[in-house]
């Protein structure tokens, strides 16, 4: 049996980035999904500019420049009006984008493949165990019969309701705030096709993300009381009904697809790293998506990880040095995360959400300093100085 340097357990960005790193630096990596690409996958769709960043670090920009759909920035909307433009850049504009995750998934996981990691797709893991110092992967593949791979480090990057997080007994915890988040595809575009826009309304959101192709991408998040169960495309009609601008959008256009459902929108998850393995991805942790950094934490996380695992192999003799990982992802994240909850906080109260954007948008500095941080350009931590939150809670 081969025993691969590098387990990869789940192949959406988080999983095939790092694989894609790894195996670029020679590593022997295989990875494992429970799909066969390409699959649908429910997301906003959204790419800030620093993703375009790391996807040029990793070598795949070139090859979907020209299918991608770009946007100068997203307009954030109460009572249907925008109150404050998110634009990117400073000396030099920068542009967000829009790829389908069917696209998107695809090249990255057949790059990685490209380079040199095996794919195995059609896997759905049922064992993570370690024995003798080496990581035993089991799962049944859709093709019939059960099979198991080893591996001397364990990537867990197979999203919010990871089973490599159950089956290592991680702690997980769902925290507030408790909502729903729904993704629906329109055919035909209403609006402007150079910005996204953004709707909040009273206990729900809803993001227009105009795709290539005369595509809309439709978001909808909306909070859900405890022990409640509710169809999702209840949850879908009532929420736009709170959201009168978003829902005329949508008139005359056509659905297609299905309506897809994600959640909960609140996870923390820890330890994200131990000695032989480390979490990537949605696997390490969730927050819900107002803020848009969803793939590039996934990606750079991935970048992070690979540097780590890489540093484990030369030095360690494959032992990863967790607590430094947990620190740098620390050092990486942790200033957006405590911006990301005022922000959640504000969205509680919509008279309290309208007066941080009317604030924002009469503060040139601070609001072009958000659209940088919001588009992965810049830390969050320069946003948290006192003098930033001062002037923006006053106005």
């Amino acid at each position: 049996m081969t025993t691969w340097d590098v387990g990869v357990v789940g192949a959406g960005p988080a999983g095939s980035a790092i694989a894609a790193l790894l195996a670029r630096r020679g590593y022997r990596v295989v990875i494992l999904d429970r799909f066969h690409f390409p699959r649908r996958k429910a997301c906003a769709e959204y790419c800030s500019p620093g993703v375009e960043d790391v996807l040029r670090r990793l070598g795949v920009w070139p090859g979907i420049a020209s299918k991608v759909h770009r946007l100068a920035g997203m307009n954030v909307c109460i009572d249907g009006r925008p109150v404050l433009p998110i634009r990117y850049g400073e000396s030099q504009e920068r542009l967000a984008f829009t790829m389908p995750r069917t696209e998107l998934d695809e090249v990255l996981v057949r790059h990685a493949a490209k380079l040199g990691a095996t794919l195995i797709e059609g896997v759905q893991v049922k064992q993570v165990d370690r024995q003798d110092g080496v990581w035993r992967i089991g799962g049944e593949r859709s093709s019939g019969g059960r099979q198991v791979w080893t591996s001397r480090i364990l990537i867990g990057a197979d999203g919010l309701h990871s089973t490599v997080t159950r089956l290592l007994g991680i702690y997980v915890r769902e925290t507030w705030p408790r909502r729903i988040g729904l993704i629906a595809h329109y055919r035909g575009r209403s609006g402007p096709s150079d910005v996204g826009e953004m709707h909040v309304g009273p206990g729900c959101y809803c993001g227009l993300a105009p795709l290539p192709d005369g595509m809309l991408n439709v978001g909808l998040v909306a909070s859900i009381k405890p022990g409640r169960r509710r169809p999702a495309p209840e949850v879908f009609v009532d929420a736009l009904r709170r959201l009168p601008v978003a829902r005329a959008r949508l008139q005359g256009l056509t659905m297609s697809g299905r309506l897809r459902g994600t959640g909960p929108m609140s996870r923390r998850v820890a330890p994200v790293a131990g000695p032989d393995y480390v979490l990537v991805g949605d696997a390490a942790g969730f927050l819900d998506p107002f803020t848009g950094e969803g793939i590039f934490r996934a990606l750079r996380g991935a970048e992070l990880a690979a540097d780590d695992v890489d540093r484990a192999f030369a030095t360690r003799n494959g032992v990863l040095d967790s607590d430094a990982h947990i620190l740098a992802r620390r050092g990486e994240f942790a200033a957006k995360e405590r911006l990301t909850w005022l922000i959640q906080m504000a969205l509680a109260s919509p008279d309290a959400f309208r007066r941080l954007c009317r604030n924002l948008s009469r503060c040139p500095d601070s609001a072009g300093l958000m659209g940088n941080v919001l588009g992965d350009l810049a830390p969050a931590s320069g946003l948290l100085r006192p003098a930033h939150v001062v002037a923006t809670l006053r106005g």
